[in-house]
């Protein structure tokens, strides 16, 4: 309950929060439709879709180790949270037309690269703003926040895909990443 009424009465940790259930809404579509991309659309082997799932998780050790120092040297927290969105709105709209394997695979590369930005730097901005007395509950509530979002991003996307298909799901993620 504290933390809930701090999350309520602080507007900087209400921004922080509400940064983080979007982006998670956002990346939540890599993990919910790269199989639907990749085994359905393109008809890839398991093993193929296994090689592009490894992109992600390549991606995301690229931009933790690499890209994430360069920009914090360079440039504001707040702008590197923006820039794996934009990052994101690219990869999000490739997404949407991509359907060649190499492509696929440079897309979840960047999207892991995005991933882990936005990760790190809502979870830093988090930390930055919570009192002492409140952190452990806050860390719990941003944590259930951002799974929360994956979850419920999964359920939407895969509704959308199913309904709309994924060019039309993909494009509505990219204007969601636009927000």
């Amino acid at each position: 309950i504290s933390s809930l009424r701090y999350a309520r009465n602080s507007q900087r940790m209400r921004i922080i929060l509400f940064r983080n259930l979007l982006f998670s809404l956002v990346i939540s579509i890599v993990p919910a439709l790269l199989p639907v991309i990749a085994l359905k659309e393109m008809q890839l082997s398991a093993a193929q879709l296994g090689v592009v799932f490894t992109c992600v998780g390549v991606g995301s050790l690229a931009g933790a180790v690499f890209a994430l120092p360069y920009l914090r040297e360079r440039t504001s927290s707040n702008a590197i949270t923006s820039i794996s969105m934009a990052i994101m709105v690219v990869v999000l709209l490739a997404m949407a037309f991509v359907r060649q394997l190499p492509a696929l695979m440079a897309c979840a590369t960047l999207a892991g690269v995005a991933w882990a930005l936005a990760g790190s730097e809502l979870w830093v901005a988090g930390q930055r703003v919570m009192p002492g007395w409140v952190r452990g509950r806050m860390n719990a509530f941003q944590i259930m926040l951002g799974q929360g979002g994956i979850a419920v991003g999964a359920l939407v996307w895969g509704t959308g895909v199913a309904h709309a298909g994924p060019e039309l799901t993909f494009a509505a993620a990219a204007i969601l990443a636009l927000t």
